[in-house]
């Protein structure tokens, strides 16, 4: 897998860019709700911690 070749331990939150003047688009599946929409919701719930406006 891509992650063998990361360290995810030492990822830095500090160095994500201000989201407040970009625009952004989210794509889900509807295959299983229980997973996409908890994905759907920690991609939103992260981009509003980074500026994004709702």
């Amino acid at each position: 897998m891509a992650t063998v070749l990361h360290n995810l331990s030492s990822y830095d939150f500090n160095k994500v860019p201000d989201a407040s003047n970009m625009c952004f688009g989210i794509v889900v599946a509807e295959w299983n709700e229980n997973i996409t929409g908890a994905l759907l919701k920690g991609a939103v719930d992260t981009l509003i911690k980074n500026g994004a406006l709702e």
